[in-house]
């Protein structure tokens, strides 16, 4: 387990200050992931799945651990697919 290197809220600060219209959606998604593993206390990887139409797919994600079991989820549906 890993130890947060940035505060939680420093985290929410910093998402505040992005202009979405300078960015794009995959990368404000890579940001999301990037900053919660680096915040969020024992994360050692971070995936943001996307749900449509009841099917969930890995928009961003943090290292090849966090998309593969992502990808295990999905394939047994389970996991965020929608009610």
């Amino acid at each position: 387990m890993t130890e947060p290197t940035v505060d939680p809220a420093q985290a929410l600060a910093e998402l505040s200050r992005i202009r979405l219209d300078e960015i794009s959606l995959d990368d404000m998604l890579r940001r999301v992931a990037t900053l919660a593993n680096r915040s969020v206390p024992g994360a050692r990887e971070v995936s943001v799945t996307l749900v449509r139409d009841r099917a969930g797919w890995t928009a961003a994600f943090t290292g090849d651990l966090a998309r593969e079991l992502d990808e295990r989820q999905y394939e047994q549906n389970r996991g965020p697919q929608g009610a």
